[in-house]
């Protein structure tokens, strides 16, 4: 089965349109149609799913492929949404290669430090011995020279040892576990793309024409999250110099309905 991706600029998207009408009578596409039913995804009507089957993706940490791209186009009702989910498609699929060579180098590094924390510990063990034998020494010796001691001030000291360096190796085992949440991460880096004008992502969309404008927007509607001032001042000083009007509009109403709360009952 072929299922490996290819150079996004090797195609644009009304080639990629004539590409996989050649894939229709291609019984395979079939398990992936119904792969997409089973993700919920079997009937895509307005950008709002397009981009909601995006996330649900980035959430998963998938790519997509030939295969799944035209699965994804038979399951699209409405013609004029072809293109702009194949146009996404691309940035998408060079966002998430490099996201997951990123990961890749992020979880070599957890390992080793997960390694170093496993020698620490074995460091942590030897070190109490060490103090456990000093300190029978150290009995011994008084002992032979018949000094009155308190003997439970030496075992506090043993025991406030033993929480000290207890709580210093806890400290460095969250410090890797919280290192060690991609898909939280990813869903905000990605959302972040959304908002710099400079990212791969953002270039998808032309703010000045109305159909892009309300495709950016169900980005945030989907993620429940206000366009804030700082974005759209990027987003002004990008567009420098173009009629944003239209734009700016749909925006203020977006922010009416997102302080409202009228986005149901969706998690974040």
């Amino acid at each position: 089965m072929d299922n490996e991706l290819y150079n996004p600029d090797d195609l644009d998207s009304i080639e990629e349109l004539n590409y996989i009408s050649t894939f229709e009578e291609d019984a395979v596409i079939n398990d992936f149609i119904d792969k997409l039913r089973e993700w919920g995804f079997g009937s895509i009507n307005d950008m709002k799913e397009v981009n909601e089957l995006f996330w649900f993706l980035a959430n998963k940490g998938l790519l997509l492929s030939k295969l799944y791209r035209v699965a994804v186009v038979e399951c699209i009702e409405q013609e004029p949404l072809y293109v702009p989910f194949l146009k996404m498609a691309r940035h998408f699929n060079f966002y998430m290669m490099n996201h997951q060579k990123k990961q890749k180098t992020e979880v070599t590094a957890l390992n080793r430090q997960v390694e170093q924390a496993n020698q620490n510990t074995e460091e942590v063990r030897k070190k109490l011995l060490d103090v456990r034998m000093e300190n029978v020494t150290l009995k011994q010796e008084i002992t032979k020279l018949k000094l009155q001691i308190k003997p439970q001030s030496e075992s506090a000291q043993v025991n406030n040892l033993r929480h000290e360096l207890k709580r210093e190796y806890n400290l460095q085992l969250e410090a890797v576990r919280r290192k060690n949440r991609p898909s939280k991460q990813l869903r905000i880096k990605l959302l972040h793309e959304l908002m710099n004008p400079d990212s791969a992502v953002f270039s998808a969309y032309d703010l000045t024409l109305d159909f892009d404008a309300e495709a950016y927007i169900e980005w945030f509607r989907v993620a429940h999250r206000k366009i804030n001032n700082p974005t759209m001042e990027k987003i002004r000083e990008h567009y420098e110099g173009r009629d944003l009007s239209i734009f700016e509009e749909m925006v203020e109403k977006y922010n009416l309905e997102w302080a409202d709360g009228d986005f149901g009952d969706d998690e974040d």
